[in-house]
């Protein structure tokens, strides 16, 4: 509509994208920790992750799978996961505990049913950058041209096989320390920032036209 300015939104950067001290209950073990923080709920699909490790069980040895956070769809999903192994469900944090789940996260996962909502950019993808921690991300649009374009983790359709092969993936990538946690986090502060998206507001409120990256 005319007069009506779209600012992306943004995530505090503040933090070092570096692991610290593990958080209370964070998994020991050798295997992968993927971590999925925030809400839960049918319209994100994230039972997609339970039924991609149901199926990538075999390539991931150890793996585990923490879903952090509360929602609509938080029963259901318990439910979903009974049965597959290494799939705990972990009550909401602060946000400087998220950080440091996330940190220590060997990747995180975010996910977007297609449809309505495919103009939405999941702030899980954001948090995880600004930890310096990769995304396996399931979805469309905007946030999956920037995670596939920039190597930000990986972007694939919302299906279980993908996804599968995608956690493998990244979680592979990683054993070999192929993640460069400093780029992933100057990618997010460049692009999505509070502080960068909190100028274009001010701007857009001038009427004044932001940078274009």
């Amino acid at each position: 509509a005319e007069g009506v300015a779209v600012v992306p939104n943004g995530v505090d950067c503040s933090r070092p994208p570096f692991p610290g001290p593990l958080p209370e209950g964070f998994p020991g073990g050798q295997g992968p920790v993927f971590v999925y923080a925030g809400t839960v709920a049918p319209w994100l699909a994230p039972e997609v992750f339970v039924d991609a490790l149901r199926l990538a069980g075999p390539r991931l040895p150890g793996a585990r799978l923490v879903f952090l956070g509360q929602g609509s769809g938080w029963e259901a999903l318990r439910e979903r996961a009974r049965g597959v192994e290494g799939v705990s469900f972990r009550a909401p944090v602060s946000a400087d505990e998220a950080h440091a789940w996330l940190a220590a996260a060997t990747a995180s996962l975010a996910s977007l049913r297609p449809g309505g909502y495919s103009y939405a950019y999941p702030t899980k993808i954001l948090s995880s950058l600004a930890a310096g921690t990769p995304v396996v991300y399931a979805g469309e649009g905007e946030a999956a041209q920037d995670v596939a374009s920039a190597d930000l983790g990986a972007a694939v359709r919302l299906d279980a096989a993908a996804v599968a092969g995608a956690m493998v993936a990244v979680a592979e990538r990683a054993a070999e320390g192929g993640w460069d946690r400093l780029r992933l986090w100057r990618w997010v502060r460049q692009h999505r920032s509070a502080v960068r998206s909190s100028k274009l507001a001010a701007l857009a409120a001038l009427g004044i036209d932001g940078p274009s990256s």
